[in-house]
């Protein structure tokens, strides 16, 4: 995680919503042009929160993502993922063929963004400031564009789980609350 924090692909993500039990996050990727949006349980952001403060609404992260290869044409873009124009690999939309809305890119079909914020120690801080500081003012402003378009396509219950496997626990230990939505 910090090999790529520092020399990897870091990308912008936006905390967009918080209600008395998430924590929503849309995190950005060059890869589809696009957003996911992630959803943290507030009590374990209480915990790994830079600082040990939950950050506002507006709030600029960090993520690291893992992509998933395709594997031939079984497999379209995650739902959750609404392409952009700018997405780096060719894509086709196959709904003429299949009747039904696929589409399929030449190199992946999901993300999995990590914030890096919640996954490495605040001792980072200054090099999350200067990756974050490369960013296009202008991509801070289509981040949250997305996420008003997702929220009109997909509602504000509707996100993944974006707590890995040791955020995961401290939600199963200090959350009573069922994580809805999609989760890959």
């Amino acid at each position: 995680m910090i090999n790529h924090l520092k020399y990897g692909l870091a990308e912008p993500a936006i905390v967009v919503s918080i209600t008395p039990e998430w924590v929503k996050v849309a995190a950005y990727t060059a890869e589809f042009d696009g957003i996911v949006v992630l959803g943290f349980p507030t009590e374990a952001i209480d915990i790994i929160a830079p600082g040990k403060e939950r950050p506002a609404v507006g709030t600029r992260l960090l993520v690291v993502s893992l992509f998933t290869p395709r594997d031939g044409f079984r497999r379209g873009v995650q739902p959750d993922i609404t392409m952009g124009p700018r997405t780096l690999g060719k894509f086709l939309h196959l709904s003429h063929l299949f009747h039904v809305n696929l589409v399929i890119t030449d190199k992946f079909y999901n993300f999995q963004p990590l914030v890096a914020q919640f996954m490495t120690d605040d001792f980072y801080a200054p090099i999350w400031e200067e990756r974050m500081g490369e960013v296009d003012e202008d991509l801070w402003g289509d981040i949250w564009e997305a996420w008003l378009a997702w929220k009109v396509k997909h509602g504000t219950n509707y996100f993944r789980l974006g707590a890995p496997s040791t955020v995961c626990l401290m939600a199963t230990n200090h959350v009573t609350v069922d994580p809805p939505g999609y989760t890959p």
